[in-house]
């Protein structure tokens, strides 16, 4: 007769060997250079990191002792922050029905790059309306590619990686993007300080860098659009001809 604390006793064992099977099978740290896309991902969230934490550190500083906006420097704070919110929760739905998430955060770059730099060279001679109105907007286009890459990006790429790995490599994939990005961060946080009164050229060029550096995604994902097109156009005007033929026949 099998005792029933010896049995639940070997159960137990039996699971952590298995589970001890599983993790010798997880992604190694030496892999991760090998993942098609992950270093290119992990310089842009260093780009894009080191923006959003210049912004919110030194961002109401900049209002109030350079453009001397006072009581605004709280409410255009804010609109950024609001931006950003909307920004995530509307890219982040239309790169899901759009599966180009690549193409989303690259055209949201190159807006967010523009507008910072509008800010940038308008400096001491922007409105207060004026600049809560286009840093609102940066928010939204900027906060999309944050959202994206930090958040989702390191499951994408994890989708054909992973098949035969553990479940825990995802969180390695998304440690490193995100760490690289804190990378970014404090390098920002050093530099911003020398450049106080032209900080929006620091965020306009990281902001670019980022979008350059996806760009190469862009275009390969419009060839592919355009060589699906093609062929359907082909496949189609190929149809109709063997239907003609064959009504000649008739």
């Amino acid at each position: 007769m099998n005792n029933p604390l010896l049995v639940e006793n070997a159960e137990c064992l039996n699971t952590s060997y298995v589970s001890t099977s599983q993790y010798k099978n997880s992604l190694k740290l030496s892999d991760l250079w090998e993942i098609p896309g992950l270093i290119r991902y992990s310089l842009v969230f260093v780009c894009i990191k080191g923006s959003t934490y210049g912004l919110l550190f030194w961002l109401p500083d900049y209002l109030q002792s350079v453009l001397n906006f006072g009581q605004s420097t709280s409410i255009i704070t804010a609109a950024y922050e609001f931006g950003q919110f909307l920004g995530a929760i509307a890219l982040g739905y239309y790169s899901d029905r759009l599966g180009k998430r690549s193409t989303v955060i690259v055209v949201a770059l190159y807006i967010s790059a523009i507008l910072f730099s509008v800010l940038a060279f308008m400096g001491v001679n922007c409105t207060q309306l004026s600049f809560g109105l286009i840093i609102f907007c940066a928010g939204i286009f900027f906060g999309g590619p944050e959202a994206i890459v930090g958040g989702v990006v390191s499951s994408d790429l994890g989708e054909g990686v992973t098949m035969n790995k553990d479940a825990r490599s995802m969180a390695t994939m998304a440690g490193f993007i995100d760490g690289s990005g804190s990378i970014g961060a404090a390098i920002v946080q050093l530099i911003i300080p020398y450049f106080k009164t032209s900080s929006f050229y620091i965020y306009f060029i990281l902001c670019l860098m980022a979008a350059l550096l996806l760009t190469p995604l862009l275009i390969e994902d419009v060839k592919k659009k355009f060589g699906e097109e093609k062929k359907t156009f082909d496949y189609q005007g190929g149809a109709q001809d063997i239907e003609l033929q064959e009504r000649g026949r008739h």
